[in-house]
């Protein structure tokens, strides 16, 4: 910022102190008015300079941040934009407002508004380091004529036009007290805005091109002749050194200078005389116009009668006026009571020297005016510069037809108009009759407004009055009263019939925009130039910002501004997002959960090709660029992102269908309401990990559906974290209220308390912008019991029963799966809380004996008791066929025996049982063990569960698994060592290996491994090696 404003830049501060919020469609832009900017003092009250690039900047500042931002940035070719200033003129003529006809000794009145900015044009070839100064000034920079011409060029034509040198029509300048240029009486626009012309005066012609210059103004022998008024502004030129020229207007103004034609021609009667009489008296003008609910100002013009001057100490004008038809205008609110005059431009003229006011007087309205200086007086009474001006307001028709009325300026006492010399002499000057004055209703406007791609165009249609060069509407009551929606900006009105017909009535008169616009449609326009009481018939506003009339209002604008709610509106600009609003929404129809209406562009009731035809063949372009439509400015931006999701809220949500058990899931939700064009999100879900543990995420959220995304996370000790993002780019992005996710939890552990929340969250919206929104409450919750209990038919509790909807038995099949939790913690996904029977959140040695205690009982409350064991169903079992078993004596010690059991030819064997028989009169089981080179590790698994069971008197249940997710394996090898006690003193011993299968973790191998193997021992020997085994299994209560 230091850079910008060190002096060697052309700096001007456009606006401080303009408020970004709120967010709506209409609010975040600002209209500069350039045609009456000057920067401020500090900056040299000065104006940009014409012909020069300038770049905008603007300072956006929240609490405790400044940041500078470029609205002029590099554009795609890498070269900054500009802008750069050319100042033209601009005049429009006001009165008269329509034909009058006059005497030539009838002063008429001429008004205008106008602007120029600069008096001046270029600034050759050194550019000032701090702008152009704007004289101001008729005797400074004149830049105004008013020329009389009975021959019409046209609305608008140049200077250069009217005074070719073949021109032959002759013209006359009625600023000027003799009708040529030689007696000029110079205007500036920024001073002078109406000017009394008094015929009788115009001796002479401009003496342009080939007409004569001494020729007085024409009546066609007094019986009347019609001119047309044409108001010619100048549009400059450098004077020395490069600089604007001031001083007195020149011979001729620039060639460019436009000429505007005034809405009225006046038609002149009688004859000009050779020498106009003079005399004392009050000038007015004899005819003037007024529309209803408009403003009327009149010049009075003094003349004393001296063609040397005289000097006047006094003056009293008093106006009386229908105050049902008028109200005044205060134009001092300073001042107590109603100050209806304004001071002439003469530089003598002194606002101390007046007393005024404007008060009601037998019914009617009575307007006074004294002006007093009884030390210098006033010497410019030349019948050509204006003392005051009285200002009212034509009060509204109601609809009526025109009212003619008149104003009078007073002439008895004690109300008489008159001038006092400084003598304290009456003059005696002559008072004017009645102004004639004709009340005017507001214009109206009909005409229609085609919408490309429809079959019918009626439709609620916005329209916006705006002046010239203007982005801002007009806010105007009358006007406003077409419209159908208030709440809304702009006039709502409702065509008709396929064509789209629409009537506008009570227009303001003047030359204006109007815009029409309707969503999904880009805006059009047309120039609106309504005198007072015109009706306009077959007006179409259907062009575009190139000057193109397009025919009808363009379709495709489907998208673009999301406004701070999230609500994706069209911006009058038709690009990507748009086509990326029409893809999204492509094929469906109405009553669709995506059918996006502002997307179905014809109306038809689908989204299909016709519609994104629209879109693509009428993208737009801001620079003019070759294929591109420029559309009718302003387009919108959406509203600034900067922390826009700071007040974005997110929470938890949570509603299992009943009490929550441990083995139970839930699904826990995050929600968020009030997100604006989120492109990527994260939050962190946090429990207490030995209560609960992360399943899986069931859903990815529905904030950003209809993107494609791409989501990850983690899952830490007690905390779930996920990020999800859409890939590539979009200016629209997730909007309003959605949920950014749904993870599963399983109870592992009862607990009458335990917290689920979601922290650290952010959401990023589309300009990268990082926000944290905020957070709502925790969930709490009951988990009630444990590994869910069953109970036998004497009421004891029974542990294990994992499989409980297959069968009631704790057996086999829940040992496999009980095989594949042991080892695992809560925190892990594969966790299964059926299998952690003391709950104390990991599957352990400890579960085991605890299900080895409870192996083979029979639950009668388990939701399969009652119910036979369903049949093996058909399948790719692990096959038996071609499996053997055998069994072989280890060792034989005095006192022990240990045998060996051996498998051949297992196939993807994960699991096996087997029942072991013995005499129970001469051996005693005492335990078992997994031998070294177990066929179960052979895949690379670790320490292989066993399973011991005595089932009765010589009957012993081996059964032994692969824990976890270990390889299956195949081929040969020892599975289980089994440890005898011997009884006595016998010869020989039988054991048998009855029911032996295998399990390939999907399936029981449906037949035996064996029916009946037989083992012989011969004797005894000693041995002590089985003495810490026989200890560990002693030490186990087996029921």
């Amino acid at each position: 910022l230091a850079a910008i404003a060190d002096g060697s830049n052309d700096t001007h501060t456009i606006v401080t102190g303009v408020d970004e919020d709120p967010d709506g469609l209409f609010d975040n832009q600002y209209s500069w008015d350039v045609w009456n900017y000057v920067s401020p003092a500090g900056e040299g009250a000065t104006i940009p300079i014409t012909d020069t690039r300038y770049y905008v900047y603007a300072i956006i500042t929240g609490g405790n941040t400044s940041r500078l931002v470029s609205f002029t940035e590099a554009s795609g070719a890498g070269s900054p934009s500009a802008v750069s200033f050319l100042h033209p003129p601009y005049i429009r003529g006001i009165q008269p407002t329509q034909d009058v006809q006059v005497s030539v000794e009838d002063p008429v009145v001429v008004a205008w508004e106008a602007v120029d900015v600069d008096n001046a044009g270029g600034h050759g070839g050194a550019v000032p380091g701090r702008g152009l100064a704007a004289p101001d000034g008729s005797a400074s920079s004149p830049n105004i004529r008013i020329l009389l011409t009975s021959s019409d060029f046209g609305e608008v034509t140049t200077w250069a036009s009217l005074t070719s040198p073949t021109e032959i029509n002759r013209m006359w300048l009625a600023n000027s007290t003799d009708g040529s240029l030689g007696s000029e009486i110079e205007l500036n626009e920024s001073v002078d805005t109406s000017f009394v012309i008094v015929a009788n005066r115009l001796r002479n012609n401009l003496g342009t091109g080939s007409s004569s210059g001494t020729l007085e103004l024409q009546t066609n022998g007094q019986f009347g002749q019609s001119y047309w008024v044409y108001l010619a502004i100048d549009a400059g030129r450098p004077g020395t050194g490069g600089l604007p020229m001031t001083g007195d207007q020149p011979t001729n103004l620039s060639g460019v200078s436009p000429a505007v034609r005034a809405p009225g021609r006046i038609t002149f009667t009688g004859v000009v005389p050779a020498s106009p009489p003079t005399s004392a008296r009050f000038i007015v003008p004899r005819k003037l116009f007024v529309v209803e609910d408009d403003t009327l100002r009149i010049p009075i013009t003094p003349d004393d009668g001296d063609a040397s001057g005289r000097q006047i100490d006094v003056v009293d004008i008093f106006l009386s006026l229908d105050s049902a038809l008028f109200e005044p205008l205060d134009t001092d609110g300073s001042t107590t009571g109603i100050q209806p005059f304004t001071l002439g431009s003469n530089a003598s003229l002194n606002g101390s020297n007046v007393q005024q006011v404007a008060r009601e007087i037998n019914g009617a309205s009575s307007f006074e005016f004294i002006y007093t200086d009884q030390t210098s007086g006033l010497t410019f009474f030349d019948g050509v510069q204006t003392l005051a001006f009285v200002n009212f307001k034509a009060r509204p028709l109601s609809g009526g037809a025109a009212v003619l009325t008149t104003i009078s300026i007073d002439s008895q006492d004690p109300r008489r108009t008159k001038m006092i010399d400084q003598f304290g002499t009456d003059i005696h000057a002559s008072v004017p009759p009645p102004i004639e004055v004709r009340i005017l209703p507001r214009g109206a406007v009909r005409g229609n407004v085609l919408l490309q791609g429809r079959s019918s165009s009626a439709d609620t249609i916005t329209f916006y009055l705006r002046e010239v060069g203007s982005f801002d509407q007009i806010t105007d009551p009358f006007f406003e009263e077409n419209d159908l929606i208030p709440e809304y900006t702009g006039v709502q009105v409702q065509t008709t019939g396929v064509n789209g017909e629409f009537e506008l009535n009570s227009l303001p008169s003047g030359r204006l925009i109007l815009v029409a616009k309707m969503d999904r449609h880009l805006a059009g326009h047309d120039t609106l130039d309504l005198r007072p009481g015109q009706s306009i018939w077959g007006f179409q506003p259907t062009i575009d910002g190139s000057g193109v009339d397009r025919g009808f209002l363009l379709s495709g604008d489907a998208a673009g501004f999301n406004d701070s709610t999230g609500t994706s509106l069209p911006d009058n600009f038709v690009d990507s997002q748009d086509l990326n609003a029409i893809n999204a929404a492509l094929f469906t129809q109405t009553g669709h959960t995506d059918y996006n209406g502002l997307a179905d562009l014809n109306r038809d009731g689908i989204v299909n090709a016709t519609d994104k035809d629209f879109t693509a063949v009428n993208l737009t372009d801001n620079t003019n660029a070759t294929g591109g439509i420029r559309p009718v400015l302003p387009t919108f931006k959406r509203a600034d992102l900067a922390d826009a999701n700071a007040t974005a809220k997110v929470h938890l949500s949570s509603d299992p269908s009943s009490g929550i058990q441990v083995g139970d899931t839930f699904d826990v939700t995050i929600e968020v309401k009030d997100a604006l064009a989120v492109r990527t999100y994260e939050y962190h879900l946090h429990y207490d990990p030995t209560v609960l543990a992360a399943v899986d995420m069931v859903s990815p959220g529905t904030i950003l559906d209809g993107y494609r995304t791409d989501i990850s996370g983690k899952i830490l000790e007690g905390e779930v974290g996920i990020v999800n993002s859409v890939l590539g780019r979009t200016e629209v992005g997730g909007s309003g209220s959605g949920t950014l996710g749904t993870i599963r939890l399983q109870a592992i552990k009862g607990s009458p308390h335990t917290t689920v929340q979601v922290a650290n969250v952010i959401l990023i919206d589309v300009d990268q912008g990082r926000s944290t929104p905020k957070i709502g409450g925790d969930i709490v919750l009951a988990i009630e019991g444990g590994a869910k209990a069953y109970h036998d038919a004497n009421g004891n509790k029974i542990l294990g029963l994992i499989l409980a909807d297959e069968d009631p038995t704790v057996d086999f099949n829940d040992f496999i799966a009980f095989t594949q939790a042991f080892g695992l913690k809560s925190s892990d996904l594969a966790f299964d809380t059926r299998a952690d029977l003391n709950l104390d959140g990991r599957v352990d040695f400890a579960d085991f004996l605890l299900f080895t205690m409870n192996y083979g009982r029979v639950a009668v409350d388990a939701p399969s008791s009652g119910v036979a064991k369903p049949a093996v169903q058909p399948g790719t079992p692990a096959s038996s066929k071609g499996i053997k078993i055998g069994l072989e004596e280890t060792e034989v010690t005095e006192g022990r025996v240990v045998l060996t059991v051996q498998m051949f030819g297992a196939d993807a064997m994960q699991a096996w049982r087997m029942e072991l028989n013995h005499s129970a009169e001469d051996f005693e089981f005492i335990g078992a063990r997994l031998p070294d080179r177990n066929l179960l590790e052979k895949g690379g698994a670790q320490a292989p569960l066993l399973l011991v069971k005595q089932a009765g008197a010589g009957r012993t249940i081996l059964a032994s698994a692969i824990a976890g997710d270990g390889q299956a394996v195949s081929g040969d090898g020892r599975v289980v060592e089994a440890i005898y006690k011997i009884r006595g003193n016998p010869t020989r011993g039988v054991f048998r290996v009855e029911e032996g299968r295998v399990f390939d973790g999907t399936r029981e191998s449906p037949n035996p491994l064996a029916t009946e193997q037989e083992v012989y021992i011969s004797g005894p020997s000693q041995s002590f090696l089985l003495t810490p085994l026989m200890n560990l299994f002693n030490s186990i209560s087996l029921p």
